[in-house]
């Protein structure tokens, strides 16, 4: 195993599986042992054997020691989750199964991409892929921390309006679903999958096949992220229907303490925040990246996403 390398020779660079340390492809019946190394959400639908997704698993000293969690359809892959049991980093392992997923992915020539908000252990995560061959995009978005009593007490009064045409994304139906998916990617590069959650659930409003607007909510591990709030020309009617119905879930989930990160996309947001929150001190960074030479194929369409 080769601990460190010069990123200017990483394409000569490979980790060996040894009697010590091996990767393999897992079947559903062989998740248990790595289920506290992939997100619940991933695990679900692994365990019920979802088409198109697909886990590896790194074994060092006869010990499930982390994984990997990728989707793929006809055109393009996406790497989905990766991680590394805390005692186990630095040996090699992560690069292992980065190594044996592109093996895999690349079976068939097709686009290899990656995004995620970047918070927590996944600030480790971006020098990681770009040593390991994926070219990584950041944007940063202002960023503010409320608790859930403030949301009722100085935003929800502000949005007296009816809720009909919002729904949670999770009861969308499957043709609703691809319109959002594909509204997703386009405007952020994020996979859809953190918000297919029922606790806390994302909203969107969809008319005529388009989306027009929608929020993204997403347990994290101290209190709730809002990673994303966008509606169509700046419709303020849309926009109330959405925090409307988001903070009135999130009510009958939550203690009224719970934290909330919100990441102010818009100027409209943020000087929303400030009108009622105050200043903001924070940032949010949305990460879009892609393996080796797919960012030169996949050109300026790749780099307008991201």
């Amino acid at each position: 195993v080769i601990l460190k390398f010069n990123t200017s020779v990483m394409w000569q660079v490979t980790v060996k599986e040894t009697e010590d340390m091996r990767c393999e492809l897992l079947s559903p019946g062989e998740l248990a042992d790595w289920a506290a190394c992939i997100p619940q959400e991933l695990f679900v639908e692994l365990m019920n054997g979802r088409e198109g997704m697909y886990a590896l698993g790194v074994w060092f000293l006869e010990e499930a020691q982390g994984a990997l969690v990728w989707e793929e359809d006809g055109q393009s892959v996406v790497l989905e989750s990766i991680y590394i049991r805390p005692q186990a980093r630095r040996l090699g392992l992560g690069t292992a199964l980065i190594q044996r997923f592109v093996r895999e992915a690349r079976s068939v020539e097709r686009e290899i991409s990656v995004s995620y908000v970047e918070e927590g252990e996944r600030c480790l995560l971006t020098p990681f892929l770009r040593d390991n061959g994926f070219f990584v995009d950041t944007v940063a978005f202002p960023a503010g921390t409320v608790t859930l009593r403030q949301l009722n007490e100085e935003l929800l009064p502000q949005l007296r309006t009816n809720r009909s045409g919002v729904r949670p994304i999770w009861q969308l139906s499957v043709r609703e679903r691809g319109v959002c998916e594909k509204w997703l990617k386009e405007q952020l590069a994020l996979p859809m999958q953190p918000y297919l959650s029922q606790e806390p659930a994302s909203f969107a409003a969809i008319r005529g096949g388009e989306v027009q607007g929608a929020v993204l909510l997403r347990r994290q591990e101290k209190g709730i992220a809002l990673d994303y709030c966008w509606i169509m020309q700046s419709n303020p009617i849309v926009l109330a229907k959405l925090l409307a119905c988001a903070i009135e879930h999130l009510d009958e989930l939550y203690a009224p303490e719970t934290m909330v990160r919100m990441a102010l996309s818009t100027t409209q947001a943020q000087a929303l925040f400030e009108r009622l929150f105050g200043q903001t001190e924070e940032t949010t960074c949305f990460c879009s990246g892609i393996y080796g030479n797919d960012r030169e194929q996949g050109g300026q369409e790749w780099t307008e996403r991201v």
